[in-house]
């Protein structure tokens, strides 16, 4: 992809368990692992030539939408940890002196405003260059959109296939199948493996359920999803990005250096 013309911070993901904890397991104080913070965003923006850019946070106000889905679901800002909540303001402050926007958006993840944002510029035409270390944003798929996390691995379709053996389109199956998070245990008996196999037959989960319905595998694992399979469909809803977001952005918001001299809502 040629250079991008706007940056999309990831504030959790990448922040947290790439710059942030790094910072703080090698000894720094919270002072420098926020000023580590800084610097890492600001050779981002110069060695991809940024012009526009855009920070966003997880919420922390609200009853997060997926609870409305799933009763289990664990937001991702109640797993971050204490040091990094404290030191938020601080670093909304820091990029509001750098002319980066920042946004939060009450019962919303920062992965839902990325990919909302994202898919928004790119069907505008506008190259877009995502940091952060969560594969669900890999679902995104599009060749105006470049995903790329700390070590600078692009995730791309192909990171998504020599990863897990399946497609973009078939991420949020797969994960539904096999868990991994505190709220999503997976399926019963399914692990990477047979998730790859099963998604290679049957392309979704939802024709998974059916076929277990239908008899049609084998009984240990057509049990599981009998007894498994509605709840499965709902984790599945739950690690889907949403792209659907009105966040009522301009790109011209986004400019950084018209932001170094106008007043930005840090909320």
């Amino acid at each position: 992809m040629s250079k991008s013309h706007v940056l999309l911070v990831d504030a959790g993901s990448y922040f947290i368990k790439r710059v942030f904890h790094a910072a703080i397991r090698g000894g720094d104080t919270l002072e420098d692992a926020v000023e580590t913070v800084f610097l890492s965003i600001t050779r981002a923006i110069t060695d991809f030539d940024i012009q526009y850019a855009l920070c966003a946070f997880d919420s922390d106000t609200g009853e997060p939408w997926q609870r409305h889905i799933y009763a289990g679901y664990e937001s991702k800002y109640d797993s971050l940890p204490a040091e990094f909540k404290e030191c938020v303001p601080v670093i909304k402050e820091g990029l509001h002196q750098m002319g980066i926007r920042s946004i939060t958006i009450p019962c919303y993840e920062a992965d839902d405003l990325l990919a909302s944002s994202a898919r928004s510029l790119a069907s505008a035409d506008i190259n877009v260059q995502v940091l952060s270390s969560d594969p669900d944003l890999a679902q995104l798929d599009d060749e105006r959109i470049e995903i790329l996390d700390f070590d600078g691995v692009i995730r791309d379709r192909h990171w998504v296939y020599r990863r897990f053996g399946i497609s973009p389109t078939q991420l949020a199956d797969y994960i539904a199948l096999v868990g991994g998070r505190n709220w999503n245990r997976g399926v019963t008996g399914i692990g990477p493996k047979r998730a790859r196999l099963l998604l290679s037959e049957y392309q979704n989960l939802e024709s998974l359920v059916v076929a277990a319905h239908m008899g049609q595998l084998p009984s240990a694992i057509g049990n599981a999803l009998i007894t498994e399979g509605d709840d499965a469909i709902k984790r599945k809803t739950l690690s889907k990005v949403r792209t659907d977001l009105l966040l009522g952005l301009s790109l011209s918001q986004l400019n950084i250096e018209a932001n170094l001299h106008e007043p930005i809502d840090l909320t």
